[in-house]
């Protein structure tokens, strides 16, 4: 089978669980006898179409007409994003030509698209004037508001009515109804089809899988010794809405016994971070190791007691939590989007209560949090097998 992927980033210009699904699924659809080009975006201009091979998957890259490429986007001005927004979702441009050459050239018997935002929504137009069975893959909430983040109690009133309405109802027109919808959570189909969206798609339920699942099953988890420190974990982006500074605030609070949390990752709330953890108390050693390979990230989570998911924007299906899951490590995370699915209830807080994190991590030491009941991780030769059925 011809295959065409569509991702707004794919490695090495990549930062999430998105484009690291993409390529995933792109090397074993390969693996699998399936002929796979990867169409995504570059932040070099004026470099036209660049064409390159990994692992047996053709990846081509064009830089779409926007005023910043997607990767570039963590300081730019309100005027600016307003800017690339409105050219992004111009639904006539570029990146539907791209698409149509694209496809008159690999001429795929199905076309898969990820996150779409960033390469120009023209191409949408370019996918569904070849009539070639289309799937798109749900990750986040960018189609249903123009950041992808998403506050349940930090979003104005005036933003959701004047900003998030008129922005579904554009996704709605554009979009239309692709063949088939995938989502990892109940929570993400379900939230897509409250705003409208995909009116007459099939919708399929389809977990996300865990990479290296064999090496990841056979992670030896540490016992702690008595009188070691519990270890708390973290990995992700140091980014505001993933709520590092929440942990911090908690661990400032009377704990009777001795923490030591690593955190892995970086971003732009690196160095504010820092500074807030060296007012945690004596008890309380915080570590930050910034970006390290998947073994160390397994390294960590085979020591550690309990990873830490404190998001306070809404998550839709969190790769590290499948991750540690995998490797039989305890979750505690915050009670919203698609993460009280993946956690059991006994591992739940309130997103951004510290007094509530603090009380997780209480329960973590006293053995009062416990694994999902049968949680089952998916390979990704078994994901791509379903997604092609």
């Amino acid at each position: 089978m011809r295959i065409l992927i569509l991702s707004n980033l794919y490695a090495p210009e990549a930062r999430g669980g998105a484009e690291s699904i993409a390529k995933l699924t792109a090397q074993e659809m390969v693996r699998q006898g399936h002929t796979v080009t990867v169409l995504s975006t570059t932040a070099v201009r004026d470099a036209g179409i660049t064409e390159s091979s990994a692992e047996g998957v053709a990846v081509s890259r064009f830089c779409p007409s926007l005023p910043y490429a997607l990767l570039e986007d963590a300081h730019q001005p309100l005027w600016r994003r307003a800017v690339w927004h409105a050219r992004d979702l111009w639904p006539f441009g570029l990146s539907g030509h791209v698409v149509k050459e694209t496809i008159e050239r690999v001429k795929p018997d199905v076309i898969i698209s990820h996150n779409l935002r960033g390469m120009g929504m023209s191409l949408v137009r370019g996918i569904q004037s070849s009539e070639v069975k289309w799937i798109h893959v749900l990750h986040d909430m960018q189609l249903l508001v123009p950041s992808g983040l998403f506050w349940l109690d930090r979003t104005p009133v005036w933003q959701r009515r004047f900003i998030g309405v008129p922005y579904q109802r554009w996704i709605r027109w554009l979009m239309g109804s692709p063949d088939l919808i995938v989502g990892p959570t109940h929570f993400i189909v379900d939230v897509h089809k409250k705003a409208g969206l995909f009116a007459t798609s099939e919708l399929r339920l389809l977990q996300n899988p865990v990479g290296d699942l064999e090496h990841r099953v056979r992670t030896v988890k540490q016992t702690r010794a008595s009188g070691e420190p519990m270890r708390l974990l973290f990995v992700g982006q140091l980014e505001e809405h993933k709520g590092v500074s929440t942990v911090l605030e908690a661990l400032m609070l009377p704990l009777d016994q001795s923490i030591q949390f690593d955190v892995v990752g970086a971003g732009s709330q690196l160095v504010n971070l820092e500074m807030q953890s060296l007012n945690t108390p004596e008890n309380v050693t915080v570590s930050f190791h910034g970006n390290v390979s998947h073994a160390h990230v397994l390294s960590f989570m085979s020591q550690a007691d309990a990873l830490v998911f404190p998001s306070v924007a809404v998550e839709n299906c969190p790769g590290v939590i499948l991750e540690a899951s995998a490797v039989g490590l305890l979750v505690i995370g915050s009670d919203q989007g698609g993460v009280p699915e993946l956690i059991d209830a006994s591992g739940l807080f309130e997103p951004g209560n510290v007094r509530a994190i603090a009380q997780a991590i209480y329960d973590v030491s006293n053995g009062h949090v416990r694994p999902l009941q049968d949680f089952q991780p998916v390979s990704v030769v078994e994901y791509v097998k379903r997604l092609l059925a």
